[in-house]
């Protein structure tokens, strides 16, 4: 067992093994502190704010605006995406770069707006995030689906 099988057992309670795609990304690794959202995730106060005042699936739709990070809780991390409108999001999994339904997306848990700084134009935050679709190389340490929000908003 290696260095990073470890960190994933301290944070992963239920010890489910993540397999990880490609050592090297073919697209530069966009930076982001893993961390940090782990920390976010498993935040008791920040749990209980999303579960309060996040929004549902089925209210979704006419909350949130094209090019819009949203996030969702998950169990021991946050899951993230971009609003495209229609009631769609595209997001990284482990099976890669996919345009899913909200409800799709949020698994059941209410969803929240990420204020993630924005560098483009709605329409070409959602372009660049169809430009992806198909990807796979993710990595749950440098090429996940909090890193891929962010590089579609502002290219880092």
């Amino acid at each position: 067992m290696g260095l990073f099988d470890d960190i994933l057992d301290e944070i992963n309670p239920f010890k489910k093994k993540f397999k990880i795609h490609g050592q090297f990304p073919d697209r530069p690794i966009i930076p982001g502190d893993p961390a940090e959202n782990i920390k976010d995730a498993l935040d008791p106060l920040k749990i209980m704010k999303r579960k309060i005042f996040g929004v549902s699936p089925n209210e979704a739709e006419n909350k949130f605006s094209k090019g819009d990070h949203l996030y969702t809780q998950r169990t021991g991390y946050t899951h993230h995406g971009i609003y495209i409108g229609n009631g769609n999001v595209i997001h990284y999994l482990q099976d890669g770069i996919l345009l899913d339904s909200l409800s799709t997306f949020s698994n059941g848990y209410n969803i929240d707006i990420k204020n993630s700084s924005k560098k483009y134009k709605r329409e070409t935050i959602v372009e660049r995030a169809y430009s992806r679709i198909g990807e796979n190389s993710y990595n749950v340490i440098w090429k996940n689906c909090e890193q891929f929000s962010l590089w579609c908003r502002n290219g880092s």
